[in-house]
């Protein structure tokens, strides 16, 4: 125990000694082996060549201790560096896994602008070395962490990974990553390139012999392509694909696009409110729920309209007539004006004619 340091006296002293003890240890430790990767990619007159396997040992075991101190960006600094002196040794497998690390940091700190490209960098390492499934899976993993915040740069993750697995000839494995970069295209709104990666996914389904799946992506086919408001065509792909899905899916399906055909949107409503399409994955869920409705702007043949009083209006005709009778009525009272007039007149004359007569005499 040195005196003066450490005032306080029992197990707390010699906790605190060992915790200080160790940063520093871990701190030299980290300086040491920065210095000595520098060290090992360095030549001289008697190194010819700078020591790769050496220099990646010495980034790897720096950034471990950057990661224990918290000092993400310097682990993450680390990490490149030693997958690139992996990668100079022929050790892609290892520089892969490296960028996997770096990734994960990545996720942690919310800097996800950075993980597809280092996802897509890492997936040419793995197809590099010959391991397409462990590219897709990393390609799968990046997706995840991204697809609330850059869904359409997750889409084309999910999509490359169902190509690096479609060459190994796995269906199962393609249909699954098509399938989330349908549901990502369906988040993006964008209902055409959906529909075509749901018929590719339905394609792998078909190939696996995996027949409880298509009934499913049957009713997501339909639901897209009438958030596209082809009702014709839904029907055609109901009528083509309508075979693979079980007597629930049959029915609500039929219910749904009759109601578009007669424009009945409480049919609709019913169709989309069954359980199964409720169940479905979110991005579908949400796509039935916003579909549009059909509107009732006319009666069809077989329902008779409701009677309707009109409103009581006067037609041209009778505001015509009304027109002419006050025109008429107008005249007989200038008339009548003018009569009275006249009368006045003429008993004024005789009175003239009176008084007159009364002079002479």
């Amino acid at each position: 125990m040195l005196p003066g340091i450490f005032p306080m006296e029992g197990s707390t002293s010699r906790i605190l000694f060992r915790s200080l003890h160790s940063c520093i240890l871990e701190d030299m430790y980290k300086q040491v082996m920065l210095c000595l990767s520098i060290f090992c990619l360095k030549t001289s007159l008697l190194k010819w060549r700078p020591d790769y396997d050496s220099a990646a040992h010495a980034y790897s075991e720096a950034a471990t201790c950057f990661r224990n101190a918290k000092a993400y960006s310097q682990c993450q600094e680390a990490l490149q560096k030693a997958s690139q002196c992996h990668k100079q040794t022929g050790a892609l497998f290892s520089a892969a896994k490296c960028i996997d690390q770096v990734i994960a940091i990545a996720k942690d700190l919310n800097q996800f602008d950075v993980i597809p490209d280092l996802a897509h960098k890492a997936c040419n390492l793995y197809l590099e070395y010959g391991a397409p499934d462990t590219a897709a899976i990393s390609l799968d993993k990046a997706a995840k962490a991204i697809a609330n915040d850059l869904p359409e740069e997750a889409m084309k993750l999910y999509i490359r990974a169902a190509d690096v697995v479609d060459t190994e000839e796995r269906p199962r494995d393609a249909a699954e990553y098509i399938g989330k970069a349908a549901r990502s295209m369906v988040t993006l709104k964008k209902y055409e390139d959906a529909t075509k990666a749901i018929l590719k996914e339905m394609g792998h389904h078909q190939t696996a012999g995996n027949t409880p799946a298509l009934g499913r992506c049957t009713v997501a086919l339909v639901l897209v392509v009438l958030a596209q408001e082809d009702v014709i065509e839904a029907k055609k792909m109901f009528e083509q694909w309508g075979s693979t899905c079980d007597s629930e899916e049959i029915y609500s399906l039929s219910q749904i696009i009759q109601g578009y055909e007669e424009d009945d949107p409480d049919l609709v409503k019913q169709g989309l409110s069954s359980s199964f399409i409720r169940s479905m994955d979110v991005a579908y869920a949400k796509l039935a729920r916003d579909l549009s409705l059909p509107n009732v702007t006319q009666a069809t043949s077989s329902e008779k309209p409701d009677k309707v009083e009109p409103p009581i209006v006067q037609s041209p005709i009778e505001e015509d007539e009304d027109n002419e009778l006050d025109r008429l009525e107008a005249k007989m009272n200038a008339m009548r004006a003018q009569e009275e007039i006249g009368n006045e007149e003429k008993n004024y004359t005789k009175e003239d004619e009176e008084e007159e007569e009364l002079d002479l005499k």
